[in-house]
């Protein structure tokens, strides 16, 4: 009789993809999981997102006024169960000065909570800040 000894496998440990590389979309499509999915769920799966409730406006940046720097900036939201902002990522970049104000704007958002068959739950989001100079 011969007995095997099979070593089990950890866990897996969810990580983060990195950052989007290139011009950001205009509007955010994708399926990523910028957050932990286990915690954050996707949007899908019977899942439906909450209405925006506050969302303050970031500032313009003094260095990308001056260099006349224009576009869009990529987040992924965190929301928790109460809908409010748990983290931000920022996936898609500009400028540094406008992606920390797009993300400290995006920080003070206020949503109804997601909710999945009438219960309150966390969800993750993708949104888009579009700087413009008129």
């Amino acid at each position: 009789l011969a007995l095997t000894a099979t070593a089990q496998q950890p866990p897996a440990v969810w990580s983060s993809p990195p950052t989007l590389k290139g011009t950001c979309p205009d509007t955010p499509e994708s399926k990523t999981a910028w957050f932990d999915p286990s915690q954050y769920p996707l949007l899908g799966s019977g899942v439906k997102v909450g209405r925006a409730t506050s969302t303050p406006d970031p500032e313009y940046s003094e260095s990308a006024r001056k260099a006349k720097i224009q576009g869009t900036v990529l987040l992924a939201l965190a929301i928790n169960a109460e809908g409010t902002m748990d983290a931000v990522k920022v996936v898609c970049s500009l400028e540094p000065g406008l992606d920390q104000n797009a993300a400290d704007a995006t920080k003070k958002w206020k949503f109804t909570p997601a909710t999945k068959d009438g219960k309150p739950m966390p969800i993750q989001i993708e949104t888009s800040i579009n700087f413009r100079l008129y």
